[in-house]
């Protein structure tokens, strides 16, 4: 008995010593909502920490009204010559899958099956209205260095695969083929180290030091310039592609762009937003002044996965592809009205005929502010049969924001509409002045 005793005792701290050697850093307060300011983490093997609400995510869904946006956006780019691309990027604990604790709950309930298979589907169903999508989880080499451990944002290492992955898919494009590429190349630039809003809430709840991550730093130039100081991005603004998306885009530290560039020979110009989630940055460049003349071959958007397509998808549509098909100006107006704004007081901005039977997504307002720190309105839009809408924007936040606003009118109205109230604006001063525009189409595109 007193033999079996020990073994048992001996198992027992086998067990104890395999399960705590899973976890690499002592943090009592993980579960602690008092003290928690981001998602909830929990931790994985070897010094990986997983946000339970998008590191595992396992469904990843389009609805046929997101995906009927996404077709028009494809069809309204098409007509200035331009290309939809959209990568989405898998969630960390499906790359990461290896490094998940299956002692811990919540991470053994992580159903990598199911992600992947939802994952897939998602790329497939963007494939189908018309746009290019890579899939990134199609190489075979994502896994360890494809995430920072603790940070939720890809490495330079992720951002240089998931641009292979895109030149790859774009090889068969036969826009892609009939450009003249550039020739870039791309060279270490520094040694740095990151320990950015995960790793210091972790700091905050773990009693271990939580060390900085390093990586590799890189930047991208032309090879064909004597300057060594051009980089990449020097191009024309109206020649190059555009890059779109949220801070694994933005942020200069993973290259994403410079990648880019050095594997398909497309002159970048990035106007991706970091903490912009998923529509800020395409909200904010189709809506910029330098859009309306630029003719960029590619627009590629990139977005997280665990960003749901679904959220607000009509409110932030009804704003780009008005803006993509560009302001009709006074000369093309069908109607135009001002306001002047003191201390965000609102009014009446539009007056319409209901006789001109104004409604559905073949009209648009675009509505210009003299001072561009106005990002905070709400439209009252009234109808000939007492039916309407309110339409809010807010561009307080991680917006670029340049006094331009446009907003299509929603599909689910059929009455006419008669008048358009302009409300909840920030304490400023200012003059709008709003256009009723016409929606292109195949045959007055272009007058």
């Amino acid at each position: 008995m007193r033999t079996l005793a020990i073994l048992c005792s001996l198992l027992t701290l086998v067990l104890l010593t395999d399960t705590a050697s899973a976890a690499s850093f002592r943090c009592p307060y993980l579960a602690d909502k008092t003290k928690q300011t981001i998602s909830e983490m929990t931790q994985g093997k070897d010094g990986w920490f997983f946000r339970i609400q998008g590191d595992l995510e396992e469904e990843f869904l389009m609805t046929s009204e997101t995906a009927q946006y996404f077709t028009r956006l494809v069809d309204a780019l098409d007509a200035r010559d331009t290309t939809l691309i959209f990568i989405t990027i898998p969630p960390r604990g499906m790359v990461a899958y290896d490094f998940l604790d299956r002692s811990i709950d919540v991470q053994a309930d992580f159903d990598k099956t199911k992600a992947e298979t939802s994952f897939n589907d998602l790329v497939v169903a963007l494939q189908g209205t018309g746009l290019i999508a890579p899939n990134i989880t199609s190489q075979s080499d994502l896994g360890a260095d494809f995430f920072f451990h603790r940070d939720i944002h890809w490495t330079p290492e992720g951002a240089r695969i998931a641009a292979k992955t895109l030149a790859s898919i774009l090889k068969d494009n036969t826009h892609f083929q009939s450009m003249t590429p550039a020739a870039f190349e791309t060279v270490e630039a520094s040694r740095q180290t990151i320990k950015e809003r995960m790793g210091l809430e972790l700091q905050r709840l773990c009693t271990s030091d939580i060390p900085p991550e390093p990586y590799v730093q890189y930047e991208t130039r032309r090879k064909d310039t004597k300057d060594a100081s051009a980089l990449f991005g020097d191009a024309e603004e109206s020649e190059a592609s555009v890059l779109v998306g949220s801070s694994f885009s933005a942020l200069e530290w993973f290259n994403f762009d410079g990648f880019i560039s050095e594997y398909t020979g497309l002159d970048i110009a990035n106007h991706a937003l970091a903490a912009g989630h998923l529509f800020n940055a395409i909200v904010s460049y189709t809506s910029s002044p330098q859009f309306v003349g630029a003719r960029p071959p590619f627009m590629i958007w990139e977005a997280p996965a665990i960003y749901d397509l679904n959220n607000d998808t009509a409110k932030f549509f009804r704003q780009v592809i008005p803006a993509i098909h560009g302001p009709c100006g006074p000369s093309k107006a069908l109607a135009k009205g001002s306001l002047t704004v003191k201390n965000g007081k609102g009014g009446l901005l539009m007056t319409l005929d209901p006789a001109k039977k104004i409604s559905g997504n073949g009209y648009f307002l675009f509505i210009e502010s003299s001072n561009k720190g106005l990002a905070e309105m709400t439209l009252d839009l009234e109808y000939d049969d007492e039916d309407g809408e309110w339409f809010t924007i807010d561009r307080s936040e991680h917006f670029k924001n340049y006094g331009r606003f446009f907003i299509e009118l929603s599909d689910d109205i059929e009455s006419a509409l008669s008048t358009v109230q302009v409300d909840g604006l920030s304490n400023v001063n200012a003059t709008l002045t709003a256009y009723l525009c016409q929606t292109p189409t195949a045959s007055n595109q272009g007058e």
